[in-house]
């Protein structure tokens, strides 16, 4: 078996415990993995701040955003088993990092959701029903982006008028359960719509 001597520890070791430099020209680092370890999280330690400066420039480049994704994607997988698996062992110590979180910073949390639904609350209404039309298995995966847009168009239509917009079959009805489509979406003033409640009304009803 092939050896090499670390610059670093002195110690002869086999190639396989030395990094490649480049691997085209099979040219090997001359620093022994354990101590090539050691000595780039020293040199982090020393320059925090610009190391941390690099890696911010280099993580937002198109072809680092590119590599994340599909690294993502290949791993998904494997990353969720491996949460499951960790998440019984840390839930306590997640829990207090959380409730220690939001003592220190609920008011910062609450102004940032208030700004976030005064800068657009039609859109943030929109993004509510959906969710709770999601949750509810009631958004069909064939709406096109033209019948999202008209969503939240009866959304934007009903914050400026102040008026309710009202699935005119249930979500969740006794008899019969509709979808949250734009065919399915009517606008009512508040009282008719807390008049309507969870109901459907046929046209022989409403007459």
């Amino acid at each position: 078996m092939d050896t090499k001597q670390c610059t670093l520890c002195g110690l002869d070791k086999p190639v396989d415990g030395f990094h490649w430099r480049i691997k085209s020209k099979e040219k090997r680092h001359s620093k022994c993995k354990d101590c090539f370890c050691a000595y780039m999280k020293d040199q982090r330690g020393k320059h925090v701040k610009r190391v941390r400066a690099y890696d911010n420039a280099r993580t937002g480049t198109p072809k680092r955003l590119e590599q994340n994704r599909k690294c993502y994607a290949n791993t998904i997988d494997v990353r969720r088993e491996y949460e499951r698996k960790r998440y019984p062992i840390r839930a306590e110590a997640l829990k207090a990092q959380n409730r220690k979180r939001w003592a220190e910073e609920s008011d910062m949390m609450r102004d940032r959701s208030r700004k976030y639904y005064a800068s657009d609350p039609a859109k943030y209404a929109a993004r509510a029903a959906a969710s709770r039309a999601e949750r509810l298995k009631r958004v069909p995966d064939w709406l096109t982006d033209e019948q999202r847009s008209e969503i939240r168009d009866f959304y934007v239509e009903a914050k400026q008028n102040g008026m309710h917009v009202d699935h005119i079959v249930p979500l969740r009805g006794k008899m019969v359960s509709g979808l949250h489509v734009p065919w399915n979406l009517q606008l009512l003033t508040p009282e008719e719509n807390q008049r309507k409640n969870n109901s459907f009304l046929t046209e022989n009803e409403t007459n």
